[in-house]
């Protein structure tokens, strides 16, 4: 039996109605005499308890695998922290590079988790992310890039970086192309 009430007015319940008289997430805490300052204190406890444990959560959740990818035929895990640690380090190197708010950036990559990487740090840098599709032609890829008149361009894999290098000259704008990829066998060919 449990006793609730303030000092005045001290009322007897039995086990089965304080369990149901209280909100689930003050259940299994009995205290012996319950006011309403004892309430609200409770109630503090648990909000204080309840945070900690959603920011312990939180910071667990950063180190558990949150993408997946396929390189070289075998599947690769990228964690949230990881994926957080690569924008920001690109988002650096986009401000060190002379990128300020507003600027234009574009990206001509195949969805994966990399043209994620380089849109969130374009905006993480303030800039604004312009997409061209790997699977515009040269000519439709320069006047995007001169349209929108930007400085740097990513590029994830060899093919759109030939592509760039053809259209090179036809872009004036254009300082830096940002590369993300390796080479592989028969990217490059011996002549």
């Amino acid at each position: 039996r449990y006793v609730t009430g303030d000092a005045s007015r001290v009322t007897v319940v039995s086990q089965h109605n304080y369990a149901s008289g209280f909100p689930r997430s003050m259940r299994g805490y009995p205290v012996a005499v319950r006011s309403p300052a004892n309430l609200w204190s409770l109630r503090a406890t648990l909000v204080t308890r309840a945070s900690t444990q959603a920011a312990s959560a939180a910071l667990s959740a950063l180190w558990r695998s949150g993408f997946r990818y396929k390189k070289a035929g075998e599947w690769k895990e990228v964690t949230f922290q990881q994926h957080f640690d690569t924008t920001r380090r690109l988002a650096c190197g986009l401000l060190h590079s002379g990128i300020k708010k507003g600027d234009r950036v574009c990206i001509l990559a195949n969805t994966s988790i990399f043209w994620s990487q380089f849109d969130l740090a374009v905006l993480g840098a303030g800039g604004v992310t312009v997409p061209v599709y790997p699977t515009n032609t040269p000519e439709d890829t320069a006047y995007i890039i001169n349209h929108c008149e930007a400085a740097v361009l990513f590029v994830d894999d060899f093919k759109n970086l030939q592509k760039i290098a053809s259209i090179s000259k036809d872009c004036p704008k254009l300082k830096k192309v940002v590369v993300n990829f390796e080479l592989r066998t028969g990217d490059v060919k011996a002549g």
